[in-house]
């Protein structure tokens, strides 16, 4: 090769010589890169440009992938766990655990909810039963024919809330409208309800039908006076729309109605102060016309 320097016009108008590309080693711009750069200039293209390539560090790029691919499931586990929770919030309690006693079927478990446990107790598949019933009615008459001054109004209060709500409505009115409430402090009402049978009745599965006897204390002019009542009742139930749900003791069932007559030989004798009294307006007990109005 021939050591006569050679000057080449470069884009940025700089003159480098051959001999001096060749000092340097091949450092810098080579005569290769000159003599393409003129070529460009002289055909009117672009001026020629290095072009540099940059990598990605490939150990970095797979940690990145690791990295989305962890926050990819992580939003999977998410989602799927969220819809879980929804379908557990709605769906209907699955295990239903039923305490079996003389005195009706009481739930004491739903699921994880825990109602108190006692030694019978039966685990089963959630039904509704006709112990649940007895269960209901034996409450209801409790709250209904029982007396405490203490808490009478908590009282009746409670028995409304197990009734259907329209009759419940008209059975709050009929007590406010006949005053049983001002009528019983005025005569310091104590009341004991004992009931002696409680059954479904064979031929209509709604029906209940019962039998007690209600110890009533009271003042008339000043003088305290004991009366007996054995009542005869009839109530009738029907399907809660929620479901097991605490207005109703979780039974499914709600009060719809009631009706009931006073029985002429009650088992049980009164005491020697017991007055004869047997009408329903003497034992503040819902008259007929009030009966009717609830059916």
């Amino acid at each position: 090769m021939s050591t006569e320097a050679k000057e080449l016009t470069l884009p940025d108008s700089s003159v480098v010589t051959a001999g001096q590309s060749e000092a340097t080693g091949g450092a810098g711009t080579t005569m290769f890169e000159a003599e393409l750069g003129a070529t460009h200039m002289e055909r009117g293209m672009a001026p020629f440009e290095r072009i540099v390539d940059y990598c990605l560090d490939p150990e970095q790029s797979l940690t990145n992938y690791r990295l989305v691919g962890v926050v990819g499931v992580c939003a999977a586990v998410i989602v799927v766990l969220s819809i879980a929770l929804l379908i557990v919030t709605f769906q209907k309690p699955r295990l239903v655990v039923v305490d079996r006693t003389q005195g009706g079927d009481r739930v004491v478990m739903m699921d994880d909810r825990a109602f108190g446990l006692t030694d019978s107790v039966e685990f089963t598949k959630d039904r509704l039963t006709a112990q649940g019933k007895i269960y209901l009615v034996r409450n209801y008459l409790e709250l209904l024919y029982s007396n405490n001054p203490d808490y009478r109004e908590r009282q009746l209060e409670a028995a409304i809330k197990l009734m259907v709500t329209e009759n419940g409505r008209k059975f709050f009115r009929y007590l406010k409208e006949k005053h049983i409430l001002e009528q019983e402090a005025a005569e310091s009402w104590q009341a004991t309800w004992s009931p002696q049978a409680i059954t479904v009745d064979p031929d209509d599965p709604f029906m209940v039908r019962a039998i007690g006897v209600q110890k009533l204390r009271r003042k008339v002019g000043g003088t305290v006076v004991e009366e007996v009542h054995q009542l005869n009742l009839r109530v009738r139930l029907v399907r809660d729309e929620l479901g097991r749900d605490d207005r109703n003791l979780l039974t499914g069932y709600l009060v719809d109605l009631f009706d009931w007559d006073e029985l002429k030989n009650p088992t049980l004798a009164p005491p020697a102060t017991t007055t004869s009294a047997t009408s329903r307006q003497a034992t503040g007990q819902p008259s007929a016309s009030a009966l009717t109005a609830l059916k």
